[in-house]
């Protein structure tokens, strides 16, 4: 499990920061909070991806 903030699943995934930590409020993406910043198992970021 390695951790990345939030910040860099943004930069990753293409959105973001403040869409990534929406969707850690809202539960779809799980994280861990530690201090004031949000933490992502990088494996969990497909989770951002919805299929239409």
């Amino acid at each position: 499990m390695a951790l990345i903030s939030a910040r860099d699943a943004a930069e990753r995934t293409g959105y973001t920061a403040e869409t990534v930590k929406k969707k850690i409020r809202e539960g779809i993406l799980p994280a861990v909070k530690r201090g004031n910043r949000y933490f992502v198992d990088e494996g969990d970021l497909g989770k951002l991806y919805t299929r239409v």
